[in-house]
């Protein structure tokens, strides 16, 4: 957590020293659409080398998107279980993210180039469904009963990617994400979990891949 402070408030200071001359680009995530999460980054091109990142991002509710996204099918081993009785309904929560990217480039007039990235993220998820404590027992009546928690992680995220320019104002990044979350993740219900903002974990290793494809506008 006071890692994600001292980042947000040095972001601050960035943003307030910025210049006017400086590039300032509002972009979203088209990949995680699917996963009905809907997300707004902000950055400035501060120098050549270096671009500083917010992002903040909601999602309505995973257990709708699940089956629309295919991303994370292609980049974890998906495990279709009982989750040990429980069924969710409800999957949602926000992400913000804070870091900077590090890109490879000497001057501004390079417009395609190759970059990668450092951020912390501190994501809230909301989970809530229903828990069938005899599950094994199937000869017995089911005792079902409501569940219900709020969860909150923290994540270090790292990206390699490759940006390039669409037109004057249009530019656009394709970047891998790798994400370690804190072990805070074992109180989520699922063997699969999805986190806003890193994506979802392959079972159980605290690691989360996430593909992205960034659209960003200049103001």
């Amino acid at each position: 957590m006071k890692k994600i402070i001292l980042s947000m408030i040095l972001f601050s200071s960035i943003v307030c020293n910025a210049q006017t001359e400086l590039n300032n680009y509002i972009g979203i995530d088209i990949f995680q659409l699917p996963s009905t999460t809907l997300n707004a980054n902000y950055t400035i091109e501060y120098k050549p080398y270096l671009t500083p990142l917010i992002e903040a991002g909601y999602t309505i509710n995973y257990v709708i998107g699940d089956n629309y996204d295919y991303m994370s099918y292609f980049l974890v081993d998906r495990i279709d279980c009982g989750c040990d009785g429980k069924v969710l309904e409800k999957q949602t929560g926000g992400d913000i993210k804070i870091g900077a990217i590090f890109n490879f480039r000497r001057d501004f007039e390079k417009q395609h180039f190759f970059h990668v990235g450092l951020f912390g993220t501190n994501s809230i998820i909301y989970e809530k469904g229903t828990y069938q404590s005899n599950w094994l027992e199937y000869d017995e009546t089911p005792n079902i009963v409501p569940i219900k928690h709020t969860i909150y992680i923290l994540s270090s995220n790292y990206i390699v990617g490759y940006e390039f320019r669409i037109s004057k104002k249009l530019k656009s990044s394709f970047d891998l994400q790798y994400s370690l979350s804190t072990k805070n993740i074992d109180k989520l219900y699922t063997f699969v979990n999805f986190v806003p903002g890193i994506g979802v974990e392959s079972y159980k290793n605290y690691r989360f891949p996430l593909l992205l494809f960034n659209l960003k506008y200049q103001l």
